[in-house]
């Protein structure tokens, strides 16, 4: 029968010309190597080598089967080197599915990070609208990995928590507060607001607005309704309001500062969620770039450049 060890041998032999140097290179006896390549030839049923007190050379049958046994090692030496790779998480393809603000806040850098250590692997990518759907498709195996906004505990899923986005007024740079380095919520009384819908993407978690209003006994006035972060920097930008959100990291308006909320410890959860059954490689060489992301740094006013 033959195996892989016969390819080798008859390799080795057809570059060295030489029993007993093929022997020497292979690390094995020069008898050994004189049965084997017999054997090959008798399960061949064809002459690869012809031999002679002083030369070895091959046959034009043994040309022929050089050259193929040269493609299947190369083949298996592919296959081995991808095998190992894919078992260190290298190689393969990883679903990633978002919200709008996980997007807008780490997932760019874990993303970033991610491909730079594991360009074998291949991302595929799908945003929701919220995170309750996030976590449906989740269960549903319609995707690896999910990134919401706010912590949730699911029996079935694991999960990382990533540095809180910390929560901020976006102010018209010629507001009155623009430049200040930090504010009160209450000096914005009176001010139109900026507000999410409810029937698409909100910017912070259901219900935190009117904790937040509460906390700081503001009973805000509506200045307009937007459905996306980069709808609000619009609108704020149009100084049609101002706005409570999250740090929008990656996302900017030549027109817009954010400033930082004095005694004012809120910030927005991300976290990643994963099926505990169906945890591979891939996932893990992903969540490892996830826990290596910095540290959020204090919010500072800022002038959101463009981009």
């Amino acid at each position: 029968m033959i195996d892989i060890r016969h390819f080798k041998h008859m390799v080795a032999l057809a570059r060295e010309m030489h029993f007993t140097s093929a022997a020497k290179l292979l690390n094995i006896a020069q008898p050994a190597l004189s049965q084997s390549i017999r054997q090959l030839e008798l399960e061949l049923g064809v002459q690869l080598f012809n031999r002679s007190t002083r030369d070895v050379s091959l046959t034009p049958a043994g040309k022929v089967f050089y050259r193929e046994a040269l493609r299947t090692l190369q083949s298996l030496d592919t296959a081995v080197q991808a095998t190992q790779s894919a078992a260190r998480g290298e190689q393969g393809t990883v679903s990633i599915g978002y919200s709008t603000a996980a997007m807008l806040a780490y997932l760019p850098s874990i993303l970033h990070r991610f491909r730079e250590q594991f360009p074998a692997v291949g991302m595929e990518f799908s945003e929701y609208l919220t995170d309750d759907a996030v976590v449906d498709a989740l269960r549903q195996s319609q995707i690896d990995i999910g990134c919401i906004q706010r912590c949730l505990r699911v029996d079935t899923l694991d999960h990382h928590l990533l540095n809180p986005v910390p929560i901020v007024v976006a102010l018209n740079k010629n507001h009155r507060l623009a430049k200040a380095t930090s504010l009160r919520l209450e000096e914005l009384a009176g001010e139109p607001f900026i507000m999410p819908t409810r029937t698409r993407y909100n910017y912070l978690p259901e219900g935190s607005i009117p904790r937040i209003w509460k906390r700081a006994g503001l009973n805000p006035r509506l200045g307009a309704r937007a459905e996306s972060p980069s709808a609000v920097l619009g609108m704020v930008a149009a100084n049609l309001g101002v706005c409570v959100m999250h740090d929008p990291l990656n996302l900017s308006h030549p027109d817009v500062v954010t400033v930082k909320i004095a005694d004012f410890r809120a910030s927005l959860p991300m976290q990643i969620l994963w099926r505990r059954e169906s945890f591979t490689q891939e996932i893990a060489s992903f969540i490892q770039c996830a826990r290596n992301e910095p540290a959020a740094a204090p919010t500072r006013r800022r002038k959101l450049k463009a981009t």
